[in-house]
């Protein structure tokens, strides 16, 4: 807006330059406390020298202008233009028209009829006849909102030909708002991230904050909105218009990793613009812009250090020059925007028009959020391509391995099927009489076992094996089970009458044959294995636990984090035949059955060591 106001005095200046010197010979204020000085007070009062902008920050006390303009030949009329627009009521006295005690002053400002004529352009003013001696005017100047105040003296038609230029640039933009409205409703529509529609909402609030600004509004009221309901309007915006800017810098400073404390800091802090809408709702607009002021300091102090908070640990592509745009945009915005509210607040003096900033703060924003959010979609586009790239990766090695492992199990398939015939013919022929047959049986019995259990890995890999749920007797499973391979004698059966769980017999009997063979193989010969069946509950649930129990032999106990490993045998273990494939088939046939397993290292009465799985099953 800055730009605005310095388009009035960029076109009309030079004009001016060539043509004579400047109209406004002298400027001088005096602010009346008390608001109710007539202009006889106000030619007795103490005027102070001023030749800038005038700012008495949020007050209801009333600022009074003193001006000499000097004296001009001609009939062309002179453009008094004050600014800045949002100046409610603007009264010109003319002591050598109506004298001290003239009652009916000329009217301009935002709170005076639609048709008042008192304006010049789009800006309050008056337009005087010249005289050709110098002369005293006096401008009585009131606001509900920040009292500041700025004049300009320039002939008629150069007025006319600034505000054109004025109004070319405010159309331009208006365009400029607009457009980024219309790129952000498309790019939610073709992204659908909800940050583009608070993108949009950011954009539609500072149009809104524009034309109240410089009250176009006033176009557009119906004849039913009186002065209150204008001026409670023009605050409403003010005072939730940085509760909408804040919230969508918060959400788009969180895309890009802002330091979550500061995040929830300034979340709450968002909520504070609600206390101004209060007090505005109780009629007091006053106090609603005082503390509407303090709350836009400390809501962009905040979001400045949210800004410096960002962090791209990935440094990916756009990753490191985001985060200056970002640092530098945000310092930049919360500069623009700081200075005319301190002056607003009467903090700081300037004799430059410094509440324009925030219109540059609507330029510069805009730009910078616009960058920011095609850098954020940039990223998120070559992330979503990383990932589809990983996906198509992924599948590629799902087809080969799933090639590999076709090939695996119609490789093992053939050695298993041309391994059982040599097996069988030699079963067949060994004498077992002769300890020489014995020792072929039982070589022969161990490579079977051993094929046995590939096969049974490759079912578990290809996720073929379903159960098959049935009622069983455990007393007779138990006792058949020992019967039909006499385990060498070793096992010792000890269980509970009537003990039955409904569960898969034939994975069940997998899974105790590779118990029982591990514990014969692996404890001293001629040592008992225990086998016992109880009925025992786990929580709320009923069921029977099987347990395996054998003494530790020359292996020594397995390494119970290997324990269920594909492949797994201990260092001492390996002068026994084995594949390694036994307690990974237990563990996943025991999830199937949605029983569980545990392992444990138990001393047994000679003051050894034995080792017990414990099978529990739901009954």
């Amino acid at each position: 807006m800055i730009a605005f106001q310095f388009s009035i005095f960029a076109c009309c200046l030079p004009v001016s330059a060539q043509a004579e010197e400047p109209l406004l010979m002298s400027q001088s204020y005096w602010v009346d406390v008390s608001g109710r000085a007539d202009l006889a007070e106000a030619m007795a009062a103490p005027f102070q020298p001023d030749d800038g902008l005038v700012s008495k920050g949020f007050t209801r006390s009333v600022l009074w202008l003193k001006i000499e303009v000097r004296g001009r030949e001609g009939t062309d009329p002179i453009a008094l233009v004050v600014t800045p627009p949002f100046l409610e009521r603007i009264e010109l006295y003319d002591p050598e028209v109506g004298g001290a005690g003239s009652a009916a002053p000329l009217v301009s400002g935002r709170d005076v009829t639609p048709d008042a004529v008192n304006h010049v352009g789009l800006s309050s003013g008056f337009i005087i006849a010249p005289s050709i001696a110098p002369r005293i005017l006096y401008l009585r100047i009131s606001s509900s909102t920040t009292l500041t105040a700025s004049i300009a003296v320039m002939p008629l038609n150069q007025a006319v030909v600034a505000n054109q230029r004025l109004e070319a640039i405010l159309a331009v933009y208006v365009a400029f708002l607009i457009g980024l409205c219309l790129w952000g409703i498309v790019s939610w529509l073709v992204r659908k991230e909800a940050i583009y529609g608070f993108f949009v909402l950011r954009q539609f609030y500072s149009l809104l904050l524009f034309l109240a600004f410089f009250g176009l509004f006033r176009f557009f009221y119906p004849e039913e909105f009186d002065l209150s309901s204008r001026r409670f309007i023009y605050v409403f915006i003010l005072v939730t218009v940085i509760a909408v800017t804040g919230y969508f810098d918060l959400r788009l400073l969180s895309g890009f990793g802002a330091n979550r404390w500061l995040r929830r800091i300034l979340g709450a802090v968002l909520f504070l613009p609600a206390i101004s809408v209060a007090f505005l709702l109780f009629g007091e607009p006053g106090t609603a812009l005082r503390l509407n002021a303090a709350v836009i300091n400390v809501i962009m102090l905040m979001t400045c250090l949210l800004a410096f908070s960002v962090r791209d640990p990935e440094r990916e592509q756009y990753g490191s020059s985001a985060l200056w745009i970002i640092r530098v945009s945000f310092l930049l915005m919360a500069f623009v925007i700081m200075v005319p509210v301190l002056m607003h607040q009467n903090v700081i003096q300037t004799r430059m028009p410094a509440v324009n900033f925030i219109f540059l703060h609507a330029l510069l924003s805009a730009s910078v959020m616009v960058a920011l959010l095609t850098i954020r979609a940039r990223r998120r586009d070559l992330a979503a391509q990383q990932a589809l790239l990983q996906v198509q990766i992924a599948e590629r090695e799902l087809r080969e391995e799933s090639q590999r492992r076709n090939e695996k199990e119609k490789f093992l398939s053939m050695l298993t099927h041309e391994l059982r015939n040599p097996l069988g013919v030699i079963r067949l022929v060994a004498d077992t009489k002769s300890p020489g047959g014995r020792t072929i049986e039982k070589a022969a019995q161990d490579m079977a076992g051993v094929i046995e259990r590939v096969e049974q890995s490759e079912k578990l890999d290809s996720q073929t094996v379903s159960p098959d749920f049935a009622p069983v007797d455990l007393t007779r499973f138990l006792d058949e089970l020992v019967a039909e391979k006499p385990f060498l004698g070793r096992v010792q059966v000890v269980h509970e009458e009537a003990l039955s769980v409904s569960t898969d017999g034939v994975i069940l009997r997998s899974i105790l044959r590779n118990l029982l063979d591990n514990a014969l193989k692996y404890s001293p010969a001629n040592t008992p294995v225990m086998l016992t069946a109880t009925s025992v509950s786990s929580g709320d649930k009923a069921g029977v636990r099987l347990e395996v129990v054998n003494r530790v032999g020359k292996a020594g106990a397995p390494d119970p984090e290997k324990l269920y490993t594909k492949y797994y045998r201990s260092r001492r273990a390996h002068h026994q035949p084995g594949s390694g494939l036994g307690l990974f088939l237990v563990a996943n046939w025991v999830r199937t059955l949605g029983a569980s397993i545990d392992y444990c290292l138990l001393r047994n009465d000679e003051g050894g060591k034995s080792v017990s799985f414990s099978l529990w099953m739901p009954s």
